[in-house]
């Protein structure tokens, strides 16, 4: 299931409106005239972040029936569930094209009740560097049908706690076998290094309608966290959008 970089003609970046002071501000914007052509491609991207697509390919090969096969698979049935996920999904994929971090685990695959939601930061992403300047970016995101600030500060409020899941991101990776991309993480634990990496914050706002200041509520605040970047997307007929991309049938051979 090798994925391009849909975000290159989906969504749009704005770079050229900044509103706020304290923090950078991404607005996004979707080309609906290409929505149906990316609609595959973003589904098999929603499969992949829940499911192996090698393990799933193998299940499909050993038992062939799909009202089996669809017992393995951890996409989520319940609404607000996928919504949160969604959100996850499309905050991950954008750092990774627009800003070049890695992504080295995807933390839904590991989820052990895929229609609950999991705890702690919604994603963790990294640059890592041989020259020692190391990058980790604490990932929250919040998908809603209609906006409102409580969950803009909710979600702030969030990315001021301290980080939990580099353990988690460590173990996943050795038992993948990746024991050199799990070791580079756990060195940035290590004080003894002197290569504390620098610390940033990516908070992406999902709307079903069209916030007037979707950030007000953080740049009215002093505490702002530290090196914050800001992406909001209105997406027309959102439930309903992201739904149809949870029940998509996939082609584990593609």
């Amino acid at each position: 299931m090798a994925l391009s970089n849909i975000f290159q003609s989906w969504l749009t970046a704005d770079t050229s409106k900044q509103g706020y002071v304290k923090f950078t501000h991404i607005p996004l914007t979707e080309n609906a005239d290409l929505r149906n052509q990316i609609f595959s491609e973003l589904a098999q991207l929603v499969f992949v972040y829940h499911n192996d697509p090698d393990e799933f390919k193998e299940l499909v090969e050993k038992l062939g029936y799909k009202v089996e096969i669809s017992k393995f698979n951890k996409r989520p049935s319940v609404d607000k569930v996928r919504k949160g996920n969604f959100g996850e999904i499309i905050a991950c994929e954008y750092l990774k094209h627009a800003s070049s971090f890695d992504i080295p685990v995807f933390r839904l695959r590991w989820n052990p009740n895929p229609d609950t939601s999991m705890r702690g930061e919604d994603a963790l992403a990294f640059k890592l560097d041989n020259s020692g300047k190391n990058e980790i970016c604490i990932v929250e995101s919040k998908v809603v049908s209609q906006f409102n600030s409580d969950t803009v500060s909710e979600a702030h409020g969030q990315l001021k706690l301290s980080i939990k899941s580099i353990p988690f991101v460590y173990s996943k990776l050795r038992e993948s076998g990746e024991i050199e991309k799990a070791n580079a993480i756990l060195e940035l634990l290590n004080p003894s290094t002197g290569n504390s990496p620098k610390r940033s914050n990516f908070l992406m706002l999902v709307t079903g309608n069209v916030p007037e200041n979707p950030f007000k509520v953080i740049e009215e605040i002093d505490d702002v966290v530290g090196n914050l970047l800001a992406a909001n997307l209105y997406l027309v007929d959102l439930a309903d959008f992201i739904n149809r991309l949870f029940e998509e049938d996939i082609n584990a051979n593609q």
